[in-house]
């Protein structure tokens, strides 16, 4: 899926993924990786960290699956 007129919307969703990864990481055991990797006319883009997560009922409510 193409995203051609969505670049700050984009960027801004890179942003808060970023921001609250940096935030959920506890400063004694940082650690926050960015990974991009094309796939033919695709870009995966994956973030993590070793934040605490989200509860599953939490998550389950973001993905409207409740």
């Amino acid at each position: 899926m193409a995203s051609y007129g969505f670049g700050s919307k984009i960027l801004q969703v890179f942003s808060n993924l970023i921001l609250n990864a940096v935030a959920a990481v506890p400063a004694e055991s940082d650690r926050l990786s960015i990974c991009v990797e094309v796939q033919g006319e695709s870009v995966q883009v994956t973030i993590a960290d070793n934040g605490e997560g989200i509860s599953d009922e939490f998550a389950a409510q973001l993905l409207n699956l409740t």
